[in-house]
């Protein structure tokens, strides 16, 4: 059933997915659910988006021991959205789905150690957990290590400044490289601040991080597509799996 829900999620039917999870909370050993339902809420996917909701799912998944739970749950603490801010019980959460190899719990527990948030501030083991997510996970890690050296600053810390755009163009490229929409936008912002040898020089460093890091490869996208029009999928790196 988790299969069929994932496939009606994939397809955009939002509600007939929300059923089938909402049917497996019936059950012992179905916190995955618990954390998918979680996520619609927090996307606002098929029903109103409503942070609330979404921290009492991934509070349930996370007390039935899932890892997505625990992560997602971390988020909302890291963040402050739909229950009080704390950096403690966020790197506590994270570093419960750590060490379980969670890309994504990897990358946030990493940014929280490069400026001190809930756990002692040490630029050697954020750029270890940071370099273990990137390399184990997928666009979304990618694509939020771009946004950070595109806005500056870390969502949780809006003081900090870190803006980058060249850094954040060659996140965004490997973020964008499986024809993911969002990463795409994205990077199609960045690139209206930068000329055109700054793009050639981000995307070589795209492509240089693929040939140290994987056995694959990654074929930037068109930045002369028409607007709006993300690239065809390429041949996306070999650890290339969603969070």
């Amino acid at each position: 059933v988790l299969m069929l829900a994932q496939s009606d999620y994939e397809d955009g039917d939002y509600d007939a997915a929300m059923g089938k999870w909402l049917f497996l909370t019936k059950f012992a050993y179905t916190s995955q659910a618990e954390t998918e339902i979680g996520k619609l809420y927090l996307k606002g996917e098929g029903v109103e988006q409503d942070d609330f909701e979404a921290v009492r799912w991934f509070q349930l998944a996370a007390d039935n021991y899932d890892l997505g739970g625990i992560y997602y749950l971390g988020r909302q603490y890291l963040y402050g959205e739909g229950i009080e801010q704390n950096f403690d019980e966020a790197a506590r959460l994270f570093s419960l789905a750590a060490p379980f190899d969670h890309p994504a719990a990897k990358f946030h527990l990493g940014m929280m150690h490069m400026f001190g948030d809930g756990v002692e501030q040490d630029s050697q083991k954020s750029e270890m957990l940071i370099v273990q997510a990137l390399e184990n996970g997928g666009y979304e890690v990618r694509y939020d290590l771009g946004g950070f050296y595109f806005l500056g600053n870390w969502k949780s810390r809006p003081d900090r400044d870190n803006y980058d755009p060249l850094e954040a163009m060659k996140w965004l490229f490997l973020a964008s490289a499986d024809g993911n929409q969002a990463a795409f936008e994205r990077l199609e912002e960045v690139a209206q601040t930068m000329t055109s040898e700054e793009a050639a020089q981000a995307a070589a460093a795209a492509a240089d991080w693929v040939q140290e890091n994987t056995a694959g490869t990654v074929q930037t996208p068109d930045l002369e597509a028409e607007e709006g029009e993300a690239p065809e999928q390429g041949e996306p790196p070999a650890d290339q799996q969603s969070p």
